[in-house]
């Protein structure tokens, strides 16, 4: 399975939305073991919007470009910003997620709400993806990813994951 590029995936108004609503940023951590931690590997800030509504409808409509892959009506979704006075990236990693019991994250979701002056380009697999502003690409969670350093200005995007059991 390859990821799949949605052009115009959302519109201004809904990027207005996720924007310029109050925002609880909080730095990028990681769970191991039970324990949450700075992370040295994630260089961001991050909001939790998975009880948004508004939110989830977007999400949930754009992860039925996968329909054969077998998932529950869980997500997860989070607001990340990457901003160059932290040279913010996120190296590379798989958002599986083993954590989550008897589920992980089966699909993985980007949408792009601003782009960075320099940086911040998305590569899944060592491969550069293009994205526009209001672009999303959704792609299985087992493949390899990351965020390269932004080096002017600040990046900001919409990720989601669509949870179900283990991959077989």
């Amino acid at each position: 399975m390859h990821p799949v590029t949605v052009a115009s995936a959302v519109d201004n108004e809904f990027i207005d939305y996720v924007l310029h609503r109050e925002h609880n940023w909080q730095r990028g951590t990681l769970v191991a073991g039970g324990q949450e931690a700075p992370s040295v590997n994630r260089r961001c800030w991050c909001e939790d919007l998975s009880k948004d509504g508004v939110v989830q409808d977007v999400c949930e409509s754009l992860f039925d470009v996968y329909p054969d892959v077998e998932t529950n009506d869980q997500m997860q979704i989070s607001l990340m910003k990457y901003r160059a006075e932290d040279v913010g990236n996120f190296e590379t990693h798989q958002d599986v997620n083993f954590e989550l019991g008897k589920l992980c994250r089966k699909l993985s979701m980007t949408i792009l709400l601003s782009d960075s002056d320099q940086g911040g380009e998305l590569e899944i697999m060592n491969a550069k993806q293009t994205l526009s502003v209001g672009d999303a690409i959704i792609f299985p969670s087992y493949l390899p990813h990351s965020v390269k350093p932004v080096t002017a200005g600040e990046r900001v995007s919409l990720v989601a994951w669509r949870l179900g059991e283990h991959w077989r």
